[in-house]
């Protein structure tokens, strides 16, 4: 996977696909539920989406920042989307276990260098950039979900993101009217 000037990792892309991005938080049910319709997504169309993860870490949560944390070092292993679905898969222990087991858990086996730097108290670019983000284009909830340049209002389901990246890949408009969305401008 490669990486996004604003943090977290991309997926697949084929010139002039769709290009999924998720605002994230990684400590609440409903983005382990959206976590679940991204990977059936990802399964669905493996080369034509780009998928973009930013970390949104909510400052009043006790594990979102170290959570954000752990998903970047497990990166820097090759492991980002399988630290993501560990965290996802293992919300209850958060605080509880160490981050390590996360990594065994998402196929790390160097768990002394990743522990060193889930430890470190260094601010991660990636977690940085995702966080000022999310202010410019005014993120107030995860999971955000913009599609081409679209923000859903809530997370869309399963049949709606794939009827909207089937449309896009078509050469059409995902939806005729957005009403629970809004542009966000992609320079933003």
């Amino acid at each position: 996977m490669a990486k996004h000037p604003a943090g977290g990792a991309i997926g697949w892309k084929r010139e002039g696909a769709g290009h999924v991005g998720r605002v994230h938080g990684s400590t609440m049910p409903v983005l382990r539920q959206f976590n679940g319709i991204v990977q059936r997504v990802r399964r669905q169309f493996p080369n034509d989406v780009a998928y973009v993860f930013v970390h949104t870490p909510i400052r009043s949560h006790p594990y979102a920042l170290s959570a954000a944390r752990a998903a970047e070092c497990a990166q820097s292993f090759g492991r980002f989307s399988e630290m993501v679905d560990a965290i996802y898969e293992r919300q209850d222990s958060l605080g509880s276990k160490p981050w390590t087991s996360y990594a065994l858990s998402a196929g790390i086996n160097d768990t002394m260098s990743f522990g060193r730097c889930a430890r470190d108290t260094v601010p991660l670019p990636a977690v940085q950039s995702g966080l000022e983000l999310s202010k410019r284009i005014n993120v107030i909830g995860t999971p955000t979900v913009i599609l081409n340049g679209w923000r859903y209002g809530v997370a869309p389901g399963d049949s709606e993101l794939v009827s909207a990246i089937k449309s896009l890949l078509d050469g059409k408009k995902p939806y005729r009217s957005f009403p629970t969305s809004e542009l966000v401008h992609r320079g933003s």
